[in-house]
């Protein structure tokens, strides 16, 4: 499965890409604001 980069993945467009790729890609997700809710195949890394 490939993996996807998504930069401010907590911000209204991150958050809908994260919708629309999930279960499609593995998603690296990165913001400065915690995710709480990772769904299964998501990864996050705050920074």
């Amino acid at each position: 499965m490939k993996k996807i980069l998504i930069t401010g993945a907590a911000g209204d467009v991150g958050s809908h890409l994260r919708r629309e790729l999930a279960g499609r890609y593995a998603l690296r997700l990165s913001d400065i604001r915690p995710i709480r809710d990772l769904a299964k195949g998501e990864e996050f890394i705050r920074g």
